[in-house]
């Protein structure tokens, strides 16, 4: 009886050409979008202005997307530089300037009930001022959209929860689930180092890792801190859409558990670097006989274990495969 074969699995390099594909037809869609509201617009000259102003948003997507298309050509597979190429000197570059200056701001900063209301309402003012000058715009012109009033009025109410302190609160719950005091908190953020990764707030304190986005761990009883540097291949209904480059770090403690976050490029090898200082018995960076010893038997990890030559060693995962 025959079998059937399985069907070839593609690789991240066909699903990346896949992708450069998709952009250029996306591209060329909005340019045909754009080159029909044109045409509209000259034959209905009382919808002229707005039409053209269509066009021209769309003409600036279809570009947006054929330059995307361009630019993955010079890349290989998961979006990455070759390591001695110029794009890859001039990105090590930028982050080494980034780096500095967190390790410059990591130190200064307010409390953090203060931080978190005033980073939040920031971010959702900003947003909401924008929403409402296209309302106005659209007013001066005679039109309104319905869309846009409700947009504007979802961010409107989002920044009155973040001047109330809402998000503020969602985060502390998580602190004081994991048994700190609102007290505590306020001193270890006042001790600690913080660094702002998108939404989350990391700070490392004394006494605990503090992680807006999912809670808290006292770094003590880690026992060993490691990378991973991650990618995620997004799809949209099934379709690939590319892949994001993501950085974790991943406390493991004695009994077994780990608590694990996400964190920027650069930020990463600082925050490791707080870590080890906050905890001096901390093993960091990955190997395969770390790993080995500690799934063996991670109550003794700590005596078994030594550091590794690369403490900022990461997890890198085949993307090839």
């Amino acid at each position: 009886m025959n079998q059937k074969k399985k069907p070839k699995q593609p690789t991240i390099k066909d699903l990346e050409k896949e992708k450069r594909r998709s952009f250029f037809g996306t591209g060329a869609f909005f340019l045909i979008v754009a080159v029909l509201l044109f045409c509209a617009g000259f034959e209905h000259n009382e919808n002229m202005l707005t039409t053209a102003i269509i066009g021209i948003i769309m003409l600036i997507v279809a570009g947006i997307f054929v330059v995307k298309g361009i630019k993955m050509k010079n890349e290989v597979p998961g979006g990455m530089p070759s390591p001695n190429s110029p794009k890859a000197i001039r990105h090590a570059e930028k982050i080494r300037a980034q780096r500095v200056k967190l390790d410059r701001l990591a130190s200064v900063h307010g409390t953090y009930k203060h931080d978190s209301i005033v980073a939040k309402a920031v971010l959702m003012g900003v947003i909401t001022g924008i929403v409402l000058l296209v309302n106005v715009i659209l007013l001066l012109f005679g039109r309104y959209s319905w869309l846009a009033i409700v947009v504007f009025v979802l961010m409107l109410i989002l920044f009155i929860m973040a001047l109330t302190g809402s998000f503020y609160r969602s985060s502390l719950k998580k602190f004081l689930a994991a048994g700190l005091t609102e007290e505590l908190v306020e001193q270890e953020y006042h001790h600690g180092r913080v660094y702002n990764v998108s939404s989350n707030t990391i700070c490392v304190g004394q006494d605990y890792l503090l992680c807006s986005a999912i809670g808290a761990v006292r770094i003590e009883d880690a026992v060993w801190a490691f990378g991973r540097e991650h990618w995620v291949y997004n799809y949209t209904n099934g379709i690939y859409t590319g892949t994001t480059h993501e950085y974790h770090i991943i406390l493991l403690n004695a009994s077994g558990d780990h608590f694990e976050f996400s964190c920027d490029e650069a930020s990463y090898t600082l925050i490791l670097s707080d870590l080890m200082c906050a905890n001096p018995y901390l093993i960091c960076g990955y190997t395969e006989e770390l790993k080995n010893l500690y799934n063996a038997d991670p109550a003794s990890f700590r005596q078994r274990a030594v550091m590794p030559p690369d403490p900022f060693r990461r997890m890198i995962p085949d993307i090839n495969s």
